[in-house]
């Protein structure tokens, strides 16, 4: 994401006319997002003191824990099978591998029927991994890019089937399933 993205989603956000919803590190740039989405608990653990408590919903996978969730309160749980597609269950989401799939599955169960995505490369960017600064704690920051990118072609098809318009906002992105979209040009239409 860059600053003038950043700058156009808040613009759109505070006059009401989008919300935003965020993955993993999109609260350093976005404390004002209407949902924050972290599949991995490690990775709560690590920047629980820095995450906003006035991200209004904060979600987790509840797969793959093998203790207890401290403090989960604020935290509401789903169920993220390892299939491919849209989940149209309450509190399930398809994991894609990624959490950024996952993001996009919620953001249907939340009832958004028209999304731009920004920051989704699914490549390494200027030697990057994330659109953001590597994840700190030893949190993973290499990852399986080229087959998770090929895993969003299931999930479009089934969004089209349910009448959701997602576009790709990501100029860099690796994801080509989506319709790609020039995102000052598209949130100029909102």
């Amino acid at each position: 994401m860059t600053p003038k993205q950043i700058g156009i989603t808040h613009e759109l956000v505070t006059s009401g006319r989008a919300i935003a919803l965020g993955v993993n590190s999109a609260w350093m740039v976005a404390p004002w997002m209407a949902a924050l989405y972290c599949a991995d608990w490690k990775y709560i653990e690590i920047y629980k003191d820095e995450i906003p408590d006035e991200i209004p919903d904060k979600f987790t996978s509840w797969n793959g824990h093998k203790q207890p969730i401290p403090d989960r309160g604020q935290w509401k749980m789903l169920d993220v099978p390892s299939k491919p597609g849209l989940s149209t269950l309450p509190y399930r989401v398809h994991s894609g591998n990624n959490s950024g799939y996952q993001l996009v599955n919620l953001a249907y169960l939340l009832g958004i029927t028209r999304m731009f995505l920004i920051g989704y490369t699914m490549q390494r960017v200027n030697g990057r991994a994330h659109w953001h600064e590597d994840h700190k704690g030893g949190l993973s920051n290499t990852t399986a890019f080229q087959p998770w990118a090929k895993l969003f072609k299931p999930l479009s098809i089934d969004l089209e089937a349910h009448g959701v318009e997602c576009y790709n906002c990501t100029p860099e992105s690796a994801i080509g399933c989506f319709e790609r979209r020039d995102f000052e040009s598209a949130a100029a239409e909102i």
